[in-house]
């Protein structure tokens, strides 16, 4: 009787070490079986404008994540993005008027760690990469004076710091649900573009 305790108690004491020896070693698995890839989609908040912050500045970003796990709880993660803004500035009032849309193409790379693991996963990350940011005309009513804002791309370093909630919907896959922050260092102020975003990521 004694030894059948003992069993169970030190396979009690194993158990969890082997399940974290197991994943760990699936982690470090052959490179194909730690990549993961990420579509996603969302709103993107552009306050890198002329004009104040807020949902006004609002328009849609998309892009792709890819990823490799460098442990059961570290992730190296990259992000293209693309994002479009249908009015980030106004120029003139009423009848005279033009409204100034923005595009933005994002590349970042960085780290993400998982600070509350399992199936339902909480993670903070951070990123840093480049810009390139481009306004143009999108509606012009009346005969307002809307020189010099097709000034064509320019480019600002970026760092993006991120959480995001990662649930398992299935087993190569996991629904995710993010929010961002592309700070852009080279505005003048520096500033604050939010996004809010939603993917699936594939093993």
């Amino acid at each position: 009787m004694k030894r059948i305790v003992f069993g169970l108690l030190a396979a009690a004491a194993l158990w969890p070490a082997a399940l974290s020896a197991q994943y760990v070693s699936n982690a470090r698995g052959p490179w194909f079986d730690r990549l993961t890839l990420e579509p996603y989609a969302g709103l993107y908040i552009d306050n890198a404008g002329s004009t104040g912050a807020g949902l006004d500045q609002s328009g849609w970003l998309g892009g792709v994540r890819p990823g490799m796990a460098l442990t059961d709880r570290v992730r190296l993660l990259g992000d293209l993005g693309y994002s479009r803004v249908n009015e980030v500035a106004r120029i003139g009032t009423g009848e005279n008027s033009a409204v100034i849309g923005s595009e933005n193409w994002l590349a970042t790379g960085g780290l993400e760690l998982d600070v509350v693991p399992g199936e339902t996963a909480g993670a903070l990350g951070l990123q840093y990469g480049a810009a390139w940011r481009s306004e143009s005309l999108r509606e012009v009513m009346g005969s307002p004076s809307p020189d010099g804002v097709e000034s064509g791309w320019t480019r600002s370093a970026v760092i993006v710091p991120s959480f995001s909630i990662r649930h398992r919907i299935a087993p190569r896959a996991d629904l995710r649900l993010g929010v961002q922050d592309y700070i852009f260092f080279d505005n003048d102020p520096l500033s604050h573009n939010f996004a809010l975003t939603a993917g699936i990521s594939l093993r």
